[in-house]
């Protein structure tokens, strides 16, 4: 099993795993062949890559930290949720923010919200995912797929996912976990209050765009306030507190950070502080940003998103936060593809076959090709064992990409 990029790959591949549309639609099944015609219609969904069973990776399994059912029953459970939400505010879609948040607070709104209840809704999903969540170690193999349509709800299931396995390795109670799940699936709910066309723009936002961009979390912190929500405070803080910074830069409310995740009753209350599950929330949001593919633009590198990470720390990032996420994301996950830097295997190129979480930093990788691009009777090297260098190698990289990945 191995992840793929889909253009220029070998047609007459075979799909390792069903893959699901966000709202629940099977697209294509496990043990599917990847013909030119099927990997032209996902490409053109905004599919990036997929996950294939070939002989050269025959016994290599990419984890889940959650099932595909569960996360293709939550997204579908999200979106729901969410066009419930659109629903009901569609007619100040794109009004300036501050008449939003005069909507929001409306009489006739509150009587709409009242008919919702996320955490209800979603119940059974956030106990789902919390329950393949604290069996998993590592966030190996997180970001196997990503697809165009929905995007958002995707973005949702993993933000959640990584915010919970932080939170559980920072050593959260069991009833914040549930909240912080819960927050993740939701933090971006106020967009739902943005128009498309300004949330997909590829070219650079206008001021007035970018300050309606940077509404969403108090947008969401409204919504949420306003539904039936029971005291599911910390949930409502996740989405509102995820774009802050520790410097103060961040947005909506410019809160403040102490890098640290101990502190006192008092520092955790403190209006101009950020709360630490919006701490959790940020690292969170900002990894699956970078490590997963996104409609029409690959993921960083796995040891670029690592450096990426560790430069935002302190500024921007709990720096105390991120080292204990750091103990839970591998250096290569998984099924990526890498080439080896020191000899006698520089030049070669091979597949992570394991990630041991003792050692995230060093693989064990199935070498498949050696330098002048031959192929090779796999040979399997451990990285700890013999001090081997290695990076990220991704062989193709599709032409409508090319400009946003280079």
């Amino acid at each position: 099993m191995r992840r793929v990029a889909i253009d220029g790959w070998p047609p007459r591949a075979i799909m390792a795993k069903d893959l699901m549309s966000d709202r629940g639609d099977l697209l294509l099944a496990k043990g599917a062949k990847l013909s030119e015609r099927r990997m032209e219609a996902l490409l053109d969904k905004g599919y990036t890559s997929v996950t294939i069973d070939d002989a050269d990776t025959e016994g290599i399994e990419i984890p889940d930290v959650v099932s595909e059912s569960v996360k293709t029953a939550t997204k579908a459970k999200l979106a729901g949720t969410f066009d419930m939400f659109a629903d009901i505010s569609g007619g100040f879609l794109g009004a300036p923010p501050e008449e939003i948040q005069s909507q929001l607070e409306s009489e006739d709104f509150l009587k709409k919200t009242a008919q919702i209840d996320p955490l209800e809704r979603l119940r059974e999903e956030v106990e789902a995912m919390m329950d393949e969540i604290l069996t998993a170690e590592t966030l190996d193999g997180l970001n196997a797929i990503m697809i165009h349509d929905d995007y958002t709800f995707q973005h949702s299931v993993d933000v959640a996912i990584v915010s919970t396995m932080i939170a559980k390795q920072i050593g959260m109670p069991h009833d914040r976990l549930s909240q912080i799940t819960l927050g993740g699936l939701l933090h971006d709910v106020g967009k739902v209050l943005i128009p498309l066309d300004v949330l997909n723009k590829t070219g650079k936002l206008t001021d007035k765009e970018f300050d309606l961009i940077k509404s969403h979390p108090t947008l969401g912190y409204q919504m949420l306030r306003s539904a039936n929500v029971g005291n599911n405070l910390l949930a409502h803080h996740v989405v509102y507190q995820h774009h802050e910074r520790q410097d103060g830069k961040g947005y909506p409310r410019g809160l403040t950070g102490r890098n640290q995740i101990r502190r006192s009753r008092q520092a955790s209350v403190d209006p101009k502080r950020i709360y630490i599950v919006g701490e959790i929330s940020g690292v969170a949001d900002t990894y699956e940003a970078l490590a997963a593919d996104r409609p029409y633009q690959l993921a960083f590198p796995p040891e670029k998103v690592r450096e990426i990470l560790w430069d935002m720390s302190g500024e921007h990032l709990n720096h105390e936060i991120l080292m204990k996420a750091m103990d839970i994301i591998p250096r290569f996950p998984t099924g990526s593809e890498v080439e080896m830097l020191t000899e006698p295997y520089t030049g070669f190129w091979g597949i992570v076959a394991k990630v041991d979480k003792a050692h995230l930093e060093n693989p064990v990788v199935r070498l498949l090709e050696n330098r002048a691009g031959e192929r090779i009777s796999p040979i399997e090297v451990d990285v700890l064992a013999f001090d081997y260098e290695t990076q990220s190698a991704r062989r193709t990289i599709p032409e409508k990409m090319a400009a946003v990945a280079g």
